[in-house]
């Protein structure tokens, strides 16, 4: 089964800022040929080795722009991402026999097999110390930026 790629634990912030430099300015972007692919993979991995998991397996990455067709209209294509499939059936079979375990045996053993990046429970606790919100901001980007349906 393809390891997935993620940001590094703690990484969220600081890879949501890298995406958010690349989006506001093309030019911070690694080398790309016409199609959006990294034309340098090994000098990508390095760039980015300490705040994102990129697995062997992956053997290219591209970037895909959106851009405003009409600045009058405002209007643009949007980009729907799909999933790798096979990560898609291996997330259904392990999170859906957890679910027949639980049926069965009525708890959760210990651990969360759903993995939720940490950053998110203030948010959704209440808690008053939330973190500043635009830090969320970036955290957010690079989490559904690097996604991987898990």
């Amino acid at each position: 089964m393809p390891e997935r790629v993620k940001p590094k634990p703690g990484k969220y912030k600081e890879l949501g800022q890298k995406i958010v430099e690349w989006t506001k300015d093309n030019s911070t972007l690694p080398g790309l040929d016409p199609d959006g692919t990294v034309t340098d993979l090994a000098a990508f991995r390095e760039e980015m080795k300490d705040i994102v998991h990129l697995p062997d397996t992956v053997t290219s990455v591209r970037f895909v722009i959106p851009k405003i067709e009409d600045p009058a209209a405002e209007t643009f294509t949007y980009i729907v991402r799909l999933p790798l499939k096979e990560l898609v059936e291996q997330s259904e079979a392990e999170l859906g026999a957890l679910d027949q375990s639980i049926a069965e045996e009525g708890a959760v053993s210990a651990g969360s097999p759903y993995d939720i990046p940490a950053f998110y429970l203030p948010f959704l606790t209440g808690d008053p110390d939330v973190p500043k919100y635009l830090d969320m901001l970036y955290r957010r980007i690079a989490d559904y930026t690097f996604a991987h349906c898990k």
